[in-house]
């Protein structure tokens, strides 16, 4: 019994046999959280390549590409999110093409899509995990995107264009050309039209300064003859075409109805008729009433459901002598047309957005006749409804989110923020 009991009170070295347990089952927790962690990782690198890889697609689907730009845009080898040093590859039968009646999009093309899902797996290679014979865990994530065009609501858009003098200046970075200011514009006003949906948008003309109603059709009946100008104070017409949604044949189509009078204004009316509208000036720069009549005719064709906007471009100088606008409207002629921009936004029917592209607008000088001074730059920003629909143009003038020099460009960024693809949940029908 003594023996029996110096054998058990003896503990000598049990305490580095219990360490040497707790190491293996440390480093077998540890092994599993590195591993865990980097498989987490990549899957997170996977599902941000994977959510790319299907917005790319959405945007061509109508464009009949949508398979090829996903594939493109995947992390599978060679394309342009892969991930170094993890096998992709996209599982079969994805890119999957979709149609989905929940987004209110048309299906168009073969097969009838507005959607498309990609789903891309990947085998991930582990580290400490090979000692327990676990080499690698493969993982699978899936993204599906509507197409461009996505929207929550229809629209109804006025471009207001400023056709003063000054638009026959030559800008000497449209889409990479030299054109007159008045050509850059037509052609941004194209690139608008060709990304809208007829069958929801109705877009319409207007511009500054207001012509006689006798000769407004010379801005787009392919007439080489200028419309008349008439001055601010003797009621001119601002209204060139009306809200309307002739432009395309389609929703799916990527070209322009050449026989639309909006299509023939901004200069698409095909050979012979590529004039468009022109630049007949003569009455200085005045805004404030054609923003006015461009909210009147948005809340007349008011809907429920319909979102207003007006898209303005002008170099925001607005200092029309006072023979033209009449010294009731003489004064303070740049915030006259802050005050009808923040009238239109804040219509309770309507909700009007505002987008305001300053073109060369000056920082310093211009707008003469305002007292407190603003800029003329200021003057387009405080029109804006807000910073991201903000865009400037060339000149000292900036924004704080949208800065581009190619007029073109800003069109598109326009059209692009109102039909954007956007990601939606993988179940949806």
């Amino acid at each position: 019994m003594s023996l029996l009991r110096r054998a058990c009170a003896d503990t000598k070295g049990s305490v580095a046999i219990i360490v040497a347990i707790a190491m293996i089952a440390l480093l077998g927790v540890t092994a599993i959280v590195v591993d865990i962690s980097y498989i987490y990782n990549v899957r997170r690198q996977l599902q941000n390549a994977t959510d790319q890889s299907a917005l790319a697609g959405a945007q061509n689907i109508y464009q009949g590409s949508a398979v090829s730009t996903a594939n493109s845009y995947s992390a599978t080898s060679g394309n342009k999110n892969v991930s170094p040093g993890v096998t992709v590859t996209m599982v079969s039968g994805y890119p999957l093409l979709k149609c989905l009646s929940s987004t209110g999009l048309p299906c168009a093309g073969t097969p009838p899509a507005n959607a498309i899902t990609v789903m891309q797996t990947a085998t991930v290679p582990l580290f400490f995990a090979r000692i327990f014979g676990k080499n690698t865990a493969d993982i699978t994530v899936q993204a599906t995107a509507s197409a461009a065009g996505n929207q929550p609501k229809p629209y109804n858009i006025i471009l207001i264009i400023d056709t003063t003098g000054s638009m026959d200046t030559n800008d000497g970075n449209c889409n990479g050309t030299t054109q007159t200011r008045i050509t850059c514009a037509k052609l941004g006003g194209q690139q608008l039209l060709k990304g809208m949906y007829p069958s929801m948008d109705q877009v319409g003309l207007m511009t500054f300064p207001g012509v006689s109603s006798a000769t407004k059709t010379k801005h787009y009946n392919c007439s080489t003859d200028e419309a008349s100008s008439v001055a601010y104070n003797a009621s001119p017409t601002y209204s060139i075409v009306a809200l309307s949604n002739d432009y395309k044949a389609s929703d799916a189509s990527t070209t322009l109805v050449t026989g639309s009078n909006l299509v023939r204004a901004f200069g698409g009316g095909g050979s012979g008729c590529a004039q468009g509208m022109g630049t007949p000036g003569g009455q200085g720069t005045y805004f404030a009433d054609v923003i006015s009549a461009a909210q009147t005719q948005l809340l007349a064709n008011a809907t429920t459901g319909t979102q207003a906007i007006i898209i303005l471009l002008s170099d925001g100088d607005a200092g029309a002598t006072s023979s033209k606008v009449g010294s009731a409207k003489y004064d303070d002629q740049c915030q006259q047309a802050v005050n009808a921009a923040a009238a239109a936004k804040n219509d309770a029917t309507t909700k009007t957005w505002i987008y305001a592209v300053a073109y060369s607008a000056p920082t310093s000088g211009g707008c003469n006749r305002d007292s407190p001074y603003i800029s003329p730059c200021n003057t387009m920003k405080a029109i804006a409804s807000s910073d991201d629909k903000f865009f400037a143009s060339g000149g000292s003038c900036t924004s704080p989110v949208n800065n581009m020099s190619d007029l073109v460009s800003i069109f598109a960024r326009i059209q692009s923020s109102l039909t954007s693809p956007r990601l939606v949940p993988d179940n949806t029908t």
